[in-house]
């Protein structure tokens, strides 16, 4: 479960770091549109989620390293 909660955690920064990166094209000039509220709110969300999801990863490998010693 933590190997499908990682991989989840990094498609989906993978796809918010895409998405950004589009969006900023000179080539998209043209057709940009301002980011309601609400979309640039579920961005950060998904965002922070995705970041802590990593974080809280991290601190479960490192616990369970000091406390049985291996992986």
């Amino acid at each position: 479960m933590m190997l499908v909660a990682f991989l989840g955690a990094v498609i989906n920064l993978a796809v918010l770091w895409q998405m950004r990166r589009l969006r900023n094209r000179s080539a998209s000039a043209w057709r940009q549109q301002p980011l309601t509220p609400g979309k640039r709110r579920s961005e950060i969300l998904q965002l922070a989620l995705s970041v802590l999801t990593l974080v809280l990863l991290f601190t479960e490998v490192v616990a369970h390293y000091k406390l049985k010693g291996a992986l």
